[in-house]
């Protein structure tokens, strides 16, 4: 009893010296004082529950407050965040007298380590250091939200309330992004202003941080359409239900006004593949067809300019050639993890996987592919296998995760998302529900086997070969 007195009193005194802090630095600078106390606000929780850490690292990820905080801006703010709660993980283990987390476990966790040597290889092979550092800083966030999604989700009811989060925070950037194009002032200051120009008089859709480019923000409001969709399946509360529908409203209509191709072939694709699991293939695949003549005929400007001799449309061929000229250059290990602007001195090539390929070579390209199977196979088996009583959620919690995967593997074709955090969120969130699925007693799976590797090398391949084929055809050559 008197232990937890002396905690309390020593959490209020901390508080108050804070506070006393903070006030005393709104007299000097009001950028300074807001910096720190949300600095101090995310390291208590962290410190308090590391999963409430995870949850402010995601919300710091998708509001991006360092890019309208002046005190925060130029801090990197989410590798600080991140590495401060999975260093809490471990800290709370040792006081815990409890195992620390196992790191290399499961096959997305030996996948993404050979994906990370392939970035640092991928710049030492052309003995370029600097860049390689370069890479290992960028990329590092992403590894740090895999490991923390991978060791924090790790129930039914955390997969629901990180899900509720991440709905959360795309209706936000949903709503900035629809405000910012009916107002076109709050994102004024904080993007560039050419990229601003140039999507306001093509009446597009932007965000902040990686989404000020419209079409990843289409892509990123599609992953989190099927969660939307998931809790509708599953609550019984009108008033709730009635929310999420506004919300879909929301976040569909937004996606509609990115005008990305991609994201609508995605949404597309999504929708073909669920009416097809509702009525059956023939059925379904005619439902499909129409979804897509109907996307074409009333979608957005960009759907009806679909033509390879479109300047957009030939554009992005001559980006995928120019691609793959790269992986053919450097097939072994690519020109260099974001290296393509500075290798090329042109646009990204829009196509995640020739992306890769280019940057990376067949040995990045292939751990890729792998993170992306098996986090797929991993889902569909829960999905399929997961059991239990009416509050039992996890196969209806896997679905919308391999839905997701669906929807972005599509979009990606056309948008360079390589390494978009979203991602590898997802992978995080595979392998979440896959040790959930252990944890409740389902049936045992094989978590890889001998023939998910062949497989992976046989899209490798086939997409190598496709996308050659289709430049060849379409490219004038």
């Amino acid at each position: 009893m008197l232990e937890k007195q002396i905690r309390i009193g020593f959490c209020l005194f901390a508080c108050c010296l804070l506070a006393l802090l903070c006030a005393f630095l709104l007299l000097r600078s009001v950028d300074m004082a807001v910096a720190l106390a949300v600095i101090a606000v995310v390291f208590t929780l962290l410190f308090v529950e590391p999963f409430v850490g995870l949850i402010c690292f995601v919300l710091f990820l998708f509001t991006r407050p360092q890019e309208f905080i002046p005190g925060l801006k130029g801090l990197p703010l989410m590798l600080i965040v991140g590495s401060a709660v999975f260093a809490s993980i471990f800290v709370r283990q040792g006081l815990q007298a409890r195992r620390a987390p196992v790191l290399l476990r499961l096959p997305q966790d030996y996948f993404l380590l050979w994906f990370f040597v392939a970035i640092v290889i991928s710049h030492l092979a052309h003995l370029d250091v600097p860049s390689a550092l370069s890479a290992v800083k960028e990329f590092a966030v992403v590894i740090v939200l895999y490991y923390l999604v991978r060791n924090l989700v790790i129930s039914e009811s955390r997969l629901r309330i990180f899900m509720t989060v991440l709905v959360l925070s795309c209706v936000l950037l949903a709503v900035t992004g629809l405000v910012q194009h009916f107002t076109g002032r709050p994102l004024k200051e904080y993007v560039d202003p050419n990229r601003l120009a140039d999507v306001m008089n093509h009446g597009r859709v932007i965000a902040l941080g990686a989404t000020e480019d419209p079409n990843i923000l289409g892509l990123t409001l599609l992953v989190v359409l099927p969660f939307q969709l998931l809790e509708l399946r599953r609550s019984r509360s009108l008033l709730f239900r009635a929310s999420l529908v506004v919300s879909i409203i929301v976040i569909v209509g937004t996606i509609y006004m990115t005008n990305s191709r991609g994201a609508m072939f995605g949404m597309g694709s999504l929708a073909t593949y669920l009416v097809i699991r509702r009525y059956g293939m023939v059925r379904g695949l005619a439902l499909g067809a129409l979804i897509f003549v109907a996307m074409v005929v009333l979608g957005p400007s960009r759907m009806k300019e679909l033509s390879p001799g479109e300047p957009s449309a030939s554009l992005r061929i001559s980006l995928w050639e120019a691609g793959l000229n790269s992986f053919r250059s450097h097939p072994l290990f690519g020109i260099g993890c974001y290296a393509w602007s500075k290798d090329t001195g042109i646009m990204i090539p829009h196509s995640a996987f020739i992306h890769c390929a280019a940057e990376l070579g067949i040995f990045g390209l292939l751990p890729w592919v792998l993170l992306i199977y098996v986090a797929m196979k991993h889902t569909k088996h829960v999905a399929a296998h997961a059991t239990g009583g009416p509050e039992n959620h996890l196969g209806l919690y896997s679905d919308a995760i391999f839905c997701a995967f669906l929807a972005y593997v599509v979009t990606s074709v056309f948008q360079s998302v390589s390494y978009y955090y979203v991602l590898f969120m997802l992978i995080g969130l595979s392998g979440s529900v896959a040790s959930v699925f252990e944890k409740s007693g389902g049936d045992s799976f094989r978590l890889f086997e001998k023939r998910d590797f062949l497989f992976s090398v046989l899209i490798a391949v086939v997409g190598l070969v496709f996308f050659s084929g289709f430049v060849r055809i379409f490219g004038g050559r």
